[in-house]
């Protein structure tokens, strides 16, 4: 098989893992919180840019400005998060994260254990790790080539690499 026809195979496991993975995270949100208010819940508590503003976040999840303003509306009304001013432009806001916000998605983290534990148990941490960073690596190349720029530099596995 041709390296194109292992990847499109490999993208449709990923696709049918991802739903399967959305359905069994659906059972353990709390009523009112659907999958896209998680997402944002998630990508907030774990991201490195603690200043993100609305555009920023439309941008990371390629929506239209509008759908994210409609989105954090909807979040900053559940007090999930709070659009708080710019010290420096008061006419940008950035996104934060409250209190309620982290406990909800820290309870449905937890809730999402025993499931995640029941996953991982017929792999090694080994597999997991090259795993995980096999499909890093795939993302950030698509998200490069989603993006119109060229690919990272370090996006091919030097030889002696693992196949």
């Amino acid at each position: 098989m041709r390296k194109h026809e292992l990847l499109r195979d490999l993208l449709r496991e990923v696709a049918i893992l991802d739903d399967a993975v959305r359905h069994v995270l659906g059972r353990h949100l709390p009523d009112g919180v659907p999958e896209a208010q998680f997402a944002m819940l998630n990508h907030l508590r774990f991201t490195r840019n603690a200043a993100e503003t609305p555009a920023d976040l439309a941008r990371v999840f390629r929506v239209s400005p509008p759908a994210m303003t409609q989105l954090l509306g909807r979040m900053v009304r559940g007090g999930l998060v709070r659009l708080a001013p710019d010290a420096a432009d008061r006419r940008r806001r950035h996104v934060e994260l409250t209190e309620t916000g982290r406990a909800l998605h820290e309870r449905a983290l937890q809730a999402l254990e025993g499931d995640l534990a029941r996953l991982a148990r017929g792999l090694r941490s080994a597999e997991l790790t090259a795993l995980r960073d096999d499909l890093r690596r795939l993302r950030h190349d698509a998200e490069a080539i989603a993006d119109g720029a060229p690919l990272p530099s370090g996006s091919t596995r030097p030889s002696g690499e693992r196949p």
